[in-house]
Formats: C-alpha cells, sequence, structure tokens
C-alpha cells in the first residue's frame, strides 16, 4: 500500500512538473519519450509482475467490419485461450470503436476463462462510422486502463492494449497515443490492407508491434506473432536505470526508487549550476523542492543534501544540515545559481562521492542505509565519467539522471531530387524544415547538411556551413528539387559517406558524435546500394530511409540500419506522423558506434 501511495504521488510530481516546466518541455518534448520517465517511475515502487498481465482488446467496430465481425471474435477467442485468465493472473477486457468506443466488459469484470468465453461468444457488432481511432485510444485511457475498471497499473501489472484496425483513423491520433505511452500503455496494432501502415506504427509501442494482414478472415495467421509480441511486452516494464553512459548521461528522470520499503535514505542532488542550465534552473529548483516535500525528513529518516557543479562542485548544505523539512525547503528556495563553465560531471560526481556521501557530514552508508545521487545536467561533459560513476557503483550509491537536452548529432539529409519528386517538392522540403526547427542547432549541439541526388549527388550545404538555426532554414526556404530522370541511390550513399560524413565537412565522428543518415527516395535505385550501405555501416553511420511515391519496399528495408528505421509516407498527412517517429528514434538509438567499432 505505501508503494501504491509514493508511485501515485511520484506520478503526480511529474505530471504537475511537466505541465508547469515550460523551459524543461521545450527541451525534452522533441527528443525524450516521457514514457521512459513514468515507467522508471513504476518500476522505482515494484518489479513489473510478469506473470500477470493487463489486455485490452480495441476492436473495430464500424459498419466497415460488420461482415468479419465473427472472424474477429474468434481471434479474440483464440487469443484468450491460450492465455492465463484468473483473479491473481491475466485478465482481459473488451472495447469496441467506430465514430465511438464502448466497453463491453472491463478488466475487472470476469475473473475465468469460461466467463470471458462466454462474453466474447455473446458479442453484439456496435456499427457507426467513421473509423475514430484517436478518440478510442483515449477513450481506452480515461476509461479502461484505470484502477476504477480493474487495471492494475499500480501494482506493476503490464498493460497492454490489442487494436484491430480496418481503415484509415477519421481524427487525429498523435496526442492519444502520446497519453497512452506516458502511462506505460504497451500497444501491438493489427490491420487490414485498408489501414495506414505508417498510422498502425505511430501507435504500436514501436514499428515491429505493427502487424499487417489482407483481412480480418486472415487474422488467425496473426495469432502466433501476437503471442509473441505479448511474451515480449509483458517484460517491458522491467527497466534497468543505473547504466551511465561514457562521457555524457542519457538522463531519464526517477523518483524514489528502490525506496518504498525503506524508513530512511540518504539523497542527494546535484544540480547543473552551469550556464548551461540557464533558465532551467528554476524548474530544477522546483522540482526538487515537491520531492523533498514528499520525503519523510528527519534525524533517524530521510536525509537530504543539494550539491552545484560547472568546473567544480560546490555544496549548497549536507546531509546532516538540516533535520526539519521547512529549514530544508527553505535553503533550497534560497539557494542562488551557481553558473560557470564547462560542465564537468566526473568531477562532480567524485566530489560528492567523497565529500558529501561522507560519514563525518551524516552520510549513513556504515548503517546500511540506502544512498541515492539524483544528477540533472543541461550539457556534455567536458570530462570522463566512466571512473567516478563506477566508483559510485562500487560504493553502493545508486545514481539516477535527468538530462535537459539532447546529445549532439551530426544530421546529413540526402534527398532524392529527381523529377519524380518534384509533385512532392513543398511537402519534402517542409519535412526537412520542421525536423530543424525541432533540434538545437549549433557547433556543440546539432549539426544538418543536405545533399540532393538523380545521376549524380550535389552538396546544398555541408555540416559546418552553418551553427545557427535560423541560417539552415533560411537556405531551406529558398531550396528547390534540382531534378534529373536517373537515380543512382548506391553512388549518392558512398558520396556523403566519402564527402559529407568527413572531419573537414564537420564531421565530429572522431568525438564521438552519433552520425546519422536520413535518405528520401522516392522510386528504386538503377545502381547497386548494398556495397555502399556496408560502406556507411563499418563507418558507423546509421541510416534512416523513408520511402515516397513509388519509393521500392525490400530496397528501403535493405537501406536502414534496423528494420523500425524505415518508414514509408503513402499520404501527405504521414509526413507529421513520420517525422516525430524519426525524431524520437534518433534520440533513442543507443547502438551508434564510432569508425571501426565493431568490425
Amino acid at each position: 500500500m505505501k508503494c501504491k501511495m509514493i508511485l501515485k504521488q511520484c506520478l503526480a510530481l511529474l505530471r504537475e512538473w511537466w505541465k508547469n516546466s515550460m523551459w524543461m518541455r521545450t527541451k525534452i518534448a522533441n527528443y525524450t519519450n516521457y514514457t521512459i520517465i513514468q515507467l522508471i517511475c513504476l518500476n522505482a515502487c515494484v518489479i513489473t509482475d510478469t506473470n500477470r498481465r493487463d489486455i485490452v482488446f480495441l476492436l473495430d467496430g464500424s459498419d466497415d467490419s460488420q461482415q468479419r465481425f465473427t472472424d474477429i471474435k474468434d481471434f479474440v477467442q483464440r487469443i484468450v485461450t491460450d492465455l492465463n485468465i484468473g483473479a491473481n493472473k491475466d485478465h482481459v477486457a473488451v472495447v469496441q470503436y467506430s465514430n465511438t468506443a464502448e466497453v463491453n466488459f472491463n478488466l475487472s469484470r470476469y475473473s475465468t476463462e469460461n466467463d470471458v468465453f462466454d462474453a466474447i461468444r455473446g458479442l453484439s457488432h456496435k456499427g457507426g462510422y467513421p473509423h475514430n481511432i484517436g478518440a478510442a485510444l483515449q477513450y481506452v485511457r480515461e476509461h479502461v486502463f484505470t484502477s476504477d475498471s480493474g487495471s492494475r497499473l499500480l501494482e506493476g501489472v503490464p498493460q497492454i492494449l490489442i487494436l484491430l484496425s480496418g481503415g484509415r483513423s477519421g481524427d487525429d491520433i498523435r496526442t492519444p497515443v502520446r497519453m497512452l505511452k506516458e502511462i506505460g500503455v504497451i500497444s501491438i496494432a493489427i490491420g487490414t490492407t485498408d489501414a495506414d501502415t505508417i498510422e498502425l506504427q505511430t501507435i504500436s509501442h514501436e514499428p515491429s508491434y505493427a502487424l499487417s494482414i489482407t483481412d480480418y478472415e486472415e487474422l488467425p495467421t496473426a495469432k502466433q506473432d501476437v503471442f509473441s509480441l505479448l511474451r515480449e511486452a509483458s517484460h517491458h516494464g522491467t527497466v534497468t536505470v543505473a547504466a551511465v553512459p561514457e562521457n555524457h548521461f542519457a538522463f531519464v528522470s526517477t523518483c524514489f526508487v528502490f525506496v518504498a520499503d525503506s524508513k530512511k535514505q540518504d539523497v542527494v542532488f546535484l544540480i547543473d549550476g552551469s550556464y548551461d542550465s540557464g533558465n532551467g534552473f528554476e524548474d530544477i529548483r522546483r522540482f526538487v523542492e515537491k520531492i523533498v516535500g514528499s520525503l519523510n525528513i528527519g534525524e533517524n529518516r530521510d536525509q537530504v543534501a543539494v550539491v552545484q557543479y560547472s568546473r567544480d562542485a560546490t555544496v549548497n548544505f549536507y546531509l546532516n544540515s538540516y533535520s526539519s523539512k521547512n529549514d530544508l525547503l527553505n535553503s533550497i528556495g534560497t539557494m542562488r545559481h551557481k553558473l560557470g563553465r564547462p560542465l564537468n560531471i566526473g568531477k562532480a560526481l567524485e566530489f560528492v562521492r567523497e565529500n558529501v556521501f561522507a560519514a563525518t557530514v551524516g552520510g549513513r552508508r556504515a548503517e546500511t542505509v540506502p544512498q541515492y545521487l539524483y544528477v540533472f545536467s543541461g550539457g556534455r561533459s567536458g570530462d570522463d565519467v566512466r571512473g567516478p560513476a563506477q566508483s559510485l557503483k562500487e560504493n553502493g550509491i545508486k545514481t539516477f539522471s535527468i538530462e535537459l537536452k539532447l546529445q549532439s548529432a551530426d544530421i546529413v539529409f540526402l534527398i532524392d531530387g529527381s523529377d519524380g519528386m518534384r509533385a512532392s517538392e513543398r511537402q519534402i522540403l517542409d519535412f526537412v524544415r520542421e525536423f530543424v526547427k525541432q533540434t538545437e542547432i549549433g557547433p556543440d549541439k546539432v549539426q544538418v547538411a543536405l545533399t540532393q541526388y538523380s545521376t549524380e549527388p550535389m552538396t546544398d550545404f555541408l555540416l559546418n556551413t552553418y551553427s545557427v538555426k535560423d541560417d539552415v532554414l533560411s537556405h531551406l526556404g529558398n531550396l528547390k528539387l534540382r531534378g534529373g530522370f536517373t537515380l543512382n541511390t548506391g553512388g549518392a550513399l558512398d558520396y556523403v559517406k566519402n564527402n559529407v560524413f568527413n572531419a573537414s565537412s564537420g564531421s565530429r565522428a572522431q568525438q564521438g558524435v552519433p552520425q546519422i543518415l536520413i535518405l528520401l527516395s522516392g522510386r528504386k535505385s538503377e545502381d547497386d546500394v548494398l556495397g555502399a550501405v556496408d560502406g556507411l555501416r563499418k563507418a558507423g553511420i546509421v541510416l534512416y530511409s523513408i520511402g515516397v511515391n513509388n519509393a521500392d519496399s525490400l530496397e528501403m528495408e535493405q537501406l536502414a540500419h534496423s528494420p523500425s528505421a524505415k518508414y514509408f509516407i503513402k499520404d501527405i498527412s504521414d509526413f507529421p506522423l513520420v517525422r516525430e517517429q524519426l525524431l524520437l528514434g534518433i534520440a533513442s538509438h543507443k547502438d551508434t558506434v564510432s569508425p571501426g567499432v565493431g568490425e
């Protein structure tokens, strides 16, 4: 019970912080999957119980599915047959949607397999038009994945949604999808040929969780794929959060991790006090105040310390400085922004280990009191963090962190500029412009280059041509596709590897900055692409392929660095959806290697 209460407090704090923290939101929203924050917060209290699942079927109940509704019911029964239904095991709910959504039965309604079977067998087709999938997703979040309806989210039980779609949504899905992911729901989307592939991939947990069938009568062929995904989804909640990357922190927010059953703990906040944290310092302060407000402060209870750092670390107060929550909050409320450069995270980690968690200033490691370090950062570390992070781990100090901005990256757009792309010229160039608007451009942040190709490639600007976002946008505003008949994608890939992804053109590969290539292609290449792709991979360049118009599906798959890195745009309205998926994919990509690594 105490665990549930702490979890509720944690989620409430994060939601309020997210809602009110404009600076944080603008820094994080485009790059960080906020779902991670809530999932980690969830697992802070309880390890996800992979032996129990809450599974919600969201079924197409529109007029279009009426003739195949028997096939849909049969599919749900086939899935239920292999589940482990029980009061303390798997729970199932069924919802139908068309222009509106309605619950047939919720997660708490039935606790035996026979009862669930009878309920499915007795389902009546809802009817209605159109397919408002966005409204249906919002409905299940607000009315089905809730404690009142039987959801066991607060007990750490995986929350899984299985959506059946027979057509393109008649409303916007983006916000409902994001909000479902925020509460930790893992979605599997199954669509017929009339459904939109990009839409299914956007709804699903990740693109591989989107399955395609010709018609609902083919649903039995998808059963094994669904079960494979169900097994995988059941383990998504168990997140490991204490890993620290090489020389920067891919920070995620955590709160009360491993503390639900502790009567006392030592908590240290290590706050970025440099110029990099800028206006965000006040947001950090408020966030820390809210966390401290929920702790049980006292001499033999929870103790808190706050340290700021930039070039060096400075203690605001130690673990034993205050035994009163009011005194502690007053001190946090009046602390001044340290300022300074550079940002030496490694040095700061070493400082808190030696000087803040020490017994002489209140550290209670000798009493086996749990010790936690929460690190806030607004930039890349100027020194190495691996050694200090390992020392913290060896001393039993669990380190969790929050990053305030996207790590730097070198991103090259390679655009099919041939005659066949002219009809989509405005949408393609708008796609690039909107992408750039959502990134932080700068020599120490994200750098962007653009090359067009048809018969031959030609670079419009290099990675080091512009260091200011407005200059990049100005160039893109005047850009036109060059035209051409032949399409030599292989030659263009070789060209950007040799002439754009190099140090003289601004590439920071040798400094460990991720090298990203985004290809937009409208049809199959007339030269070989496999050799060029192999060369890119050996060079550590991560390729995202986007197919437009008549792009070849197999070729797009061969080009992409992974199955989830290929996208297809079938309709003008797909451009924003793909852009969001692409931004998230790049921001969450963790497998970028430096040249020569892993060969």
